[in-house]
């Protein structure tokens, strides 16, 4: 049985991307070219079930949210600029302060990760 699963990823101004799990992670933003500091890994191996959380993505918390402007000609509502997440400090795994490639888990109790 093989894995299969993505990633969800946070830079450290809180904008969100997300990668397929055998692809590399990206060291910066690609909406604001910060680095990426937080990591959520998604094991949908076995399907996702919301009443156990298995495989299920993690739901941010809003920090900043999205700014939009509505055209007057055509009345669609258009994202200025995208909303910005709270970096979770209670799951996930956050980067090393001062590292580009060390990772601690942010579990009941934090553990440092192989480098990535």
């Amino acid at each position: 049985m093989s894995y299969e699963g993505y990633e969800q990823l946070l830079c450290k101004n809180g904008h969100p991307c997300g990668i397929d799990c055998y692809a590399t992670r990206p060291d910066k933003c690609e909406v604001c070219g910060a680095d990426i500091v937080w990591y959520y890994p998604v094991d949908v191996t076995n399907g996702s079930d919301s009443e156990t959380g298995e495989g299920m993505p993690y739901k941010f918390e809003i920090d900043v949210p999205a700014k939009t402007c509505t055209c007057p000609t055509c009345g669609i509502t258009h994202v200025v600029e995208p909303a910005r997440y709270k970096i979770p400090t209670n799951a996930g795994n956050r980067l090393k302060e001062g590292s580009r490639s060390q990772w601690i888990s942010l579990g009941p109790e934090d553990r440092e990760l192989e480098e990535s």
